[in-house]
């Protein structure tokens, strides 16, 4: 516990740090970098992007995106095709 307070202080410390160095409009540009548009129809998302969109658990969205075929992996990240899973699921329900 106390490790874990530790590093929190040194986390928050260091946050603080960094946001006091930057001015107004250097936090903006930063912070408009982070922020993506989500509601645009996306190629590719995560499990757990892939739970949500589908309404389930995350390992059911696994499951469903391996059966479907559509895991892409890049290094240690894994990512699913959406356009492939949506067929696959109409595939699933006789559309």
């Amino acid at each position: 516990m106390i490790i874990k307070s530790r590093l929190v202080i040194i986390h928050n410390i260091t946050s603080e740090n960094v946001s006091q160095s930057m001015n107004k409009d250097e936090r903006k540009k930063m912070n408009k970098t982070l922020n993506r548009n989500i509601n645009e129809k996306l190629l590719t998302v995560s499990a757990e992007t892939l739970a949500g969109m589908l309404n389930c658990g995350r390992a059911t969205a696994v499951k469903i995106g391996t059966d479907a075929g559509a895991k892409i992996q890049i290094g240690r990240r894994s990512l699913y095709k959406v356009s492939i899973v949506e067929k696959y699921l109409d595939a699933l329900s006789g559309e």
